[in-house]
């Protein structure tokens, strides 16, 4: 009896060790690289797929793009906190995307673990969420569920600058994009995108650091399908935050041919206002 216990003790403990040590080393990994970019970056490009398009090559100032694909402002500000807490931090000015899509309904599904979208969340930020101190995906919610395994064992999700050279969409593929954002298959509610908003306009105020809210151009036929509520909301956040610098492009009528498809720049576009984006930054930094 007493072997058995031994060889089960030990069966079981072979796995958390090394499970452990996947952990500590990524951790600290990841610790690493947030601390090279607080130090070596004036300024982030930070939040979804639309501000992956955004090329920091075109920018003076050293700039890293931190954006990654359905970005819930949740992750941004998971991703903040320990960049702006680094022992050597010289960011300056974050540009943040904001835009009418950022609160659609399918965002709401990027923080709930009871859908697809919030698992796959779990597991592609798992190294910048503190589950300790945590209202949603707190250890006790997280741990029960296969992708908290799958993000503890996989590399961190670093995203970043993406290009494309594809232009004049289609119409069936911009609906597409339209579907995904505005199909109301939940309760339409905001409050917890803007809720991060706030405490990411809220933490830079308190580090001194400037943000540049970003609005990049969307495809016109886009633009008509959005369903007005979205608009009205969206308008209604940013007025809260009358002292937050607005860049806004989505009423630009652009060219059909600098789209890659409804709301995101391709290769041609991106150079064109990623040179604009950054003469803005340059002012702020003044």
């Amino acid at each position: 009896m007493k072997r058995f216990l031994r060889k089960t003790i030990l069966f079981i403990s072979l796995p958390a060790v090394l499970l452990t040590t996947v952990f500590l080393f990524s951790s600290i990994r990841v610790t690493q690289k947030i601390n090279e970019i607080s130090k070596d970056y004036v300024c982030l490009i930070m939040g979804d797929s639309q501000i992956q398009r955004i090329n920091p090559e075109y920018f003076k100032c050293r700039t890293f793009n931190f954006g990654s694909s359905g970005e819930h402002y949740y992750f941004t500000y998971s991703k903040l906190r320990k960049l702006l807490s680094a022992k050597t931090c010289n960011i300056k000015i974050i540009v943040l995307g904001v835009s009418v899509h950022n609160f659609a309904p399918v965002y709401q599904r990027m923080v709930d673990l009871n859908c697809k979208e919030g698992k796959s969340s779990l597991e592609r930020y798992f190294y910048f969420i503190n589950f300790f101190d945590d209202e949603t995906f707190n250890l006790k919610n997280s741990i029960t569920q296969k992708d908290f395994l799958k993000g503890l064992t996989r590399k961190p999700d670093w995203s970043g600058f993406l290009e494309s050279i594809n232009k004049n969409p289609e119409k069936k593929d911009i609906e597409r994009v339209l579907n995904i954002h505005y199909k109301v298959d939940t309760k339409i509610d905001f409050s917890k995108q803007e809720t991060y908003l706030e405490k990411i306009i809220r933490l830079c105020k308190k580090k001194n650091i400037k943000i540049l809210a970003l609005s990049t151009p969307i495809h016109q036929y886009y633009k008509s399908h959005i369903p007005e509520i979205y608009f009205k909301n969206f308008n209604d956040i940013m007025n809260k935050n009358p002292e937050l610098k607005h860049l806004n492009f989505l009423n630009v009528n652009i060219p059909s041919d600098y789209m890659s498809d409804g709301n995101h720049l391709n290769k041609d576009g991106a150079k064109i206002y990623s040179k604009l984006i950054s003469a803005e930054v340059e002012k702020l930094l003044k």
